[in-house]
């Protein structure tokens, strides 16, 4: 998928070694958490990842090592899965009564985007709204939505849903278009960060990780790069030099 064929260097048995220890090591760790979201997020990125590489790459001892791969990862997950399936085993429709996520989405839309449909409460405003008019759970505080899509709404209403959706919808199916079509100039770096953001978008869906700011500028510097690279490739020569004043004005 590169615009010029990557050139292979000579790989060392330890350097690999040890790099599948790292990614066993923290696969490891994600799992044994228990995090029902990360799972889904983990996911929904290699599903991703192995789209795009199935359109690219035909080569059979590749795809040797990917399967290899593959029952190495479903074995770590089952082995230390057990906290994780005994979550997953508690979400089942006859116990949605117990989580309080539901409800928190449920009262969002009917007490929130109801009542402020067409600019929302105001960005940053959903604890203080929700607090107010919330119709359960006493004095407890309820700080963010657990899904970054209703904050969205509750806080923006339509058009702020109408204006971010577009704008973030069009970026990312463009960088889409250019992972499946068009041959990139560092593929493997394009397909991963692609990926990245499939996780991030599923994960945002039953979690606040957009409150994280650190998490959302990764996810900003992800897209970033990517329309950086779409850019490079249709592109290649650089232009010349901003003047001073665009510069500053930047």
């Amino acid at each position: 998928a590169r615009v010029q064929p990557l050139v292979r260097g000579p790989r060392s048995f330890l350097g690999v070694l040890l790099f599948g220890l790292v990614l066993a090591f923290g696969l490891v760790m994600a799992v044994a958490c228990g995090s029902r979201g990360g799972f889904l997020a983990l996911l929904a990125g290699l599903i991703v990842w192995m789209l795009l590489l199935a359109r690219r790459s035909k080569r059979r001892k590749r795809w040797l090592g990917v399967a290899v791969a593959a029952v190495v990862v479903l074995g770590l997950v089952w082995f230390f899965g057990g906290h994780l399936f005994q979550r997953f085993s508690d979400t089942r429709p006859e116990n949605s009564a117990r989580f309080l996520k539901i409800e928190i989405w449920k009262q969002s839309f009917q007490q929130l985007f109801l009542k402020f449909p067409l600019f929302g409460t105001g960005w940053g405003s959903y604890v203080t709204a929700f607090n107010h008019f919330k119709t359960s759970g006493g004095e407890s505080t309820v700080w963010h939505a657990e899904n970054e899509y209703v904050q969205l709404l509750v806080e923006t209403g339509l058009v702020g849903v109408v204006a971010f959706g577009w704008l973030i919808f069009s970026l990312v199916r463009r960088a889409a278009q250019s992972a499946w079509r068009e041959r990139l100039t560092e593929p493997e770096l394009f397909f991963g960060a692609l990926a990245s953001l499939a996780a991030f978008a599923v994960h945002a869906g039953v979690e606040f990780v957009f409150q994280i700011t650190s998490t959302a500028l990764l996810a900003a510097a992800l897209l970033g790069f990517l329309t950086g690279s779409r850019e490079q490739a249709g592109h290649p020569v650089l232009p010349s030099t901003l003047p001073r004043g665009r510069v500053a004005f930047n």
